[in-house]
């Protein structure tokens, strides 16, 4: 892949990845019930964009990864190749930390333990028993 090709598919993911992030952050459903673990476990219970949301902002996130990978090419010489090699190693453990945390914890194990919460026939005792 040429110099130039490399950069205008990177810049490419790097934009549609923040666009994205942002139509799934705006996507994203609003709960202010933190301290109360049965609200927010309605919340998510009744929500139906819960778990492509965050797949969204996974992907989001790997394509932003993707136009950091064409920056970090692109430089070569210097004390800043250095930091690009550096900061590109941080940015992949973040994403691998992000990717589990974003779309398999909060995106998908959530949703099925508040469905399973909003089924149970005892919410409080399925509370007190797994969360």
């Amino acid at each position: 892949m040429t110099e130039r090709a490399l950069l205008r598919t990177g810049s490419i993911a790097a934009i549609a990845g923040a666009v994205l992030g942002a139509i799934g952050t705006a996507l994203h459903p609003r709960d202010d019930q933190f301290a109360d673990t049965s609200a927010h476990l309605q919340e998510i219970a009744d929500s139906t964009v819960w778990v492509g949301v965050h797949l969204g902002i996974v992907v989001a996130i790997l394509l932003l990864v993707g136009g950091l990978a064409a920056l970090s090419r692109s430089i070569t010489e210097g004390w800043g190749a250095a930091f690009a090699r550096l900061g590109f190693a941080s940015a992949l453990v973040g994403t691998a930390i992000t990717v589990v945390l974003v779309g398999g914890t909060d995106g998908i194990a959530m949703k099925v333990v508040a469905d399973a919460w909003a089924s149970s026939r005892d919410p409080a005792l399925f509370q007190a028993a797994f969360v």
